[in-house]
């Protein structure tokens, strides 16, 4: 059986579903909430465009290739920096 596969901006009957697929991939994490990621994405993308925004940058683990490999599909480049933190509030 042979599935097409469509990609499209997601809707907002989309969010179960993409957070569904991102679970399943392993690709969400505890201290993040997957449906507030995309909820914030789709807020500001179009006002960034609006605003004549030049760049997006995302932050993604250096050990998660698969991810990795997929923005550079979506035209992403991999950039070389250095990130630092200190967490404030403690885990947990």
């Amino acid at each position: 059986m042979h599935t097409e596969i469509v990609i499209r901006p997601a809707a907002d009957a989309d969010v179960d579903a993409l957070v569904a697929l991102w679970q399943e991939a392993g690709l969400t994490r505890p201290w993040n909430d997957p449906r507030e990621g995309i909820r914030r994405a789709r807020a500001v993308w179009p006002d960034l465009l609006a605003l004549g925004c030049p760049k997006v940058m995302l932050m993604v683990r250096a050990d998660n290739t698969t991810v990795l490999d997929w923005y550079d599909g979506l035209g992403y480049s991999r950039e070389t920096t250095a990130l630092t933190g200190r967490r404030l509030i403690p885990e947990g």
